[in-house]
């Protein structure tokens, strides 16, 4: 059954620096908004990227600038174009006219071109890069170092205090697009899409993706099965208890590991399972009960539980109801928030982005704003485990 159509969607996105890494802010949020022709709705494209190692910042950059531009070339040609001598112009199911089987395609070529992007990338590495040494004040200047003359596919950073370090890099992205009464996520990673809704007296939070890592049932047993294929990678790669996939001596140096199984990039962990292909999934959208949909980087779930996060955004709301973009201003109080979190738990804060966008007009807002939430409960949210006290040389 189809949901029921929204009166209006707005959106707002933010990115805070944390402290873990001084200035360097390798995540990336994006907005984009596609008019309907002939109606006053949009098509709202949103996506949050989490880079990860050296020049991890630009490939969540590039990546989400090519996989925004490929999703609306898209829609644009396909779902707009298409659509155009549709009988009742008033009627924005555009994406479902297009079909779940195309939804998909445009999804898979989009991942895929960000991957090769990446790895581009890889092969364009700059001679030298700052690289932050660890305190969170200071950083390495890292050197490029010839690429193995018998291959040519081991590039390596070099510091004299630092040591060596492989180039190996990637970001997490997580992209949903929008229609009034319909939502197409795809993902890699652990950047998590969470829906806000109005359960009779409550407002819930439903986890939309579930993060890539070995905690994934799933995707425990798709690395395992892929990892036993070739004795040589089972013998130099394995799931930790805390997640994450450590690979000893990869190319050449000490062992690396990485909190997730599928990820744009990553030029040499993809011969251990690493993929950029992402998961693609369906909903319906409800204006009877559906408040609001949070895109966001590990560092607010790290800080924020998905419930807090949706009570917070709509409290956020409502106390800006006269503020221009008080949607990016909505997303900014939940990073400032969830970065001062994770500083006053435990020191530190990583970068936090998020991308927010609201279902409902004033009048059903207010009404979310009026109920009691301060008793609100989660759906099909798995609390993470804590992780091993087991550090690798360096973790990506």
């Amino acid at each position: 059954m189809l949901g029921k159509q929204t009166s209006a969607m707005v959106s707002g996105h933010a990115s805070v620096v944390g402290t873990k890494y001084g200035s360097l802010n390798q995540d990336v949020s994006l907005v984009h908004r596609i008019p309907i022709p002939q109606t006053d709705k949009h098509i709202i494209i949103a996506a949050v990227l989490d880079g990860h190692g050296m020049l991890g910042e630009v490939a969540a950059e590039a990546a989400g600038r090519e996989l925004v531009t490929h999703i609306v070339a898209c829609i644009q040609e396909h779902v707009i174009a298409h659509n155009r001598l549709k009988k009742n112009k008033d009627e924005a199911g555009y994406l479902r006219a297009w079909g779940k089987r195309r939804i998909r395609e445009m999804f898979d070529t989009a991942f895929q071109k960000a991957h090769a992007c990446v790895l581009d990338i890889y092969q364009a590495a700059p001679p030298k890069y700052s690289f932050p040494d660890g305190t969170g004040m200071g950083h390495h200047v890292f050197e490029l170092q010839s690429r193995d003359k018998r291959n040519d596919t081991s590039a390596i950073y070099t510091n004299p205090n630092a040591g060596a370090r492989l180039v190996e890099f990637g970001t997490t992205a997580s992209v949903v697009v929008l229609e009034p009464g319909f939502v197409a996520v795809g993902h890699v990673g652990d950047s998590d899409v969470i829906l806000g809704s109005l359960d009779g007296q409550f407002l819930v939070a439903t986890e939309l993706t579930k993060p890539h890592s070995g905690h994934n049932i799933s995707e425990r047993y798709r690395i395992g099965e892929f990892l036993c294929e070739d004795e040589e990678l089972l013998g130099l790669a394995a799931l930790r208890e805390d997640g994450y996939l450590e690979v000893s001596n990869l190319g050449g140096l000490s062992s690396v590991a990485l909190g997730m199984t599928r990820a744009v990039g990553h030029y040499h962990l993809q011969a251990f399972g690493v993929i950029p292909s992402p998961e693609i999934s369906f909903y319906d959208i409800d204006d009877g009960k559906d408040v609001c949909l949070i895109l966001a980087t590990d560092g607010v779930w790290d800080a924020m539980h998905p419930r807090d996060a949706v009570v917070f955004v709509c409290s956020s709301l409502a106390s800006k109801r006269s503020s221009p973009d008080r949607e990016s201003r909505v997303a900014m109080d939940l990073c400032k928030a969830c970065v001062e979190m994770q500083i006053k738990a435990v020191g530190a804060a990583d970068n936090t982005s998020a991308a927010v966008i609201f279902f409902s007009g004033e009048s059903f807002m207010d009404a979310v704003i009026r109920h009691e939430v301060s008793d609100v409960r989660v759906v099909d949210k798995k609390d993470k485990e804590e992780e091993s006290p087991h550090i690798p040389s360096y973790v990506i």
